[in-house]
């Protein structure tokens, strides 16, 4: 299991992604180590409200490669 969280609550070395939301801005980020063993991905969000969180974290995935 990979975890993409608000920024400062993940240890290590982390990636971090900004995205807008209807009422304001937020970012998200991913410890660097954590996808280097993997290359496929299945996200999960726990709150779908408008696809904005799953929008980032998918970006922030294709950014690290």
């Amino acid at each position: 299991m990979i975890v993409v969280r608000k920024p400062g609550k993940l240890p290590g070395i982390y990636f971090k992604k900004n995205y807008v939301l209807e009422y304001g801005s937020n970012s998200l980020s991913i410890n660097k180590e954590s996808l280097e063993k993997f290359s496929s991905y299945a996200i999960v969000d726990d709150l779908l409200a408008t696809g904005d969180t799953v929008v980032c974290a998918t970006r922030l995935i294709n950014k690290i490669g």
